[in-house]
């Protein structure tokens, strides 16, 4: 909401009145075809993940995927590593 002041008059207007007054329109970003995952984490552990994603310029959603997605990737290439050591010992 922005407050606009006519004739001494304070009046609360949407945010969205401004922008079609002004003919800039902002198109919607498009939706995610994702899960909510809420968690509780250490509040260090959150706070560097704030300065993180404050020096990358990324959000917080994009900053925990890459981790998840780096930490799942390297989880399963030791696990296929381990099934092709236990393939090799087993002959």
């Amino acid at each position: 909401m922005k407050i606009v002041v006519k004739s001494g008059i304070i009046n609360y207007v949407p945010v969205y009145y401004f922008v079609f007054r002004k003919e800039r329109f902002r198109m919607a970003r498009p939706k995610k075809n994702g899960t909510y995952l809420n968690v509780c984490i250490e509040s260090p552990i959150y706070e560097r993940l704030v300065a993180f994603c404050d020096d990358a310029g990324q959000s917080k959603t994009v900053a925990v995927e890459r981790a998840l997605t780096a930490y799942l990737d390297d989880y399963d290439e030791k696990q296929k590593m381990l099934r092709e050591l236990e393939h090799i010992s087993e002959k």
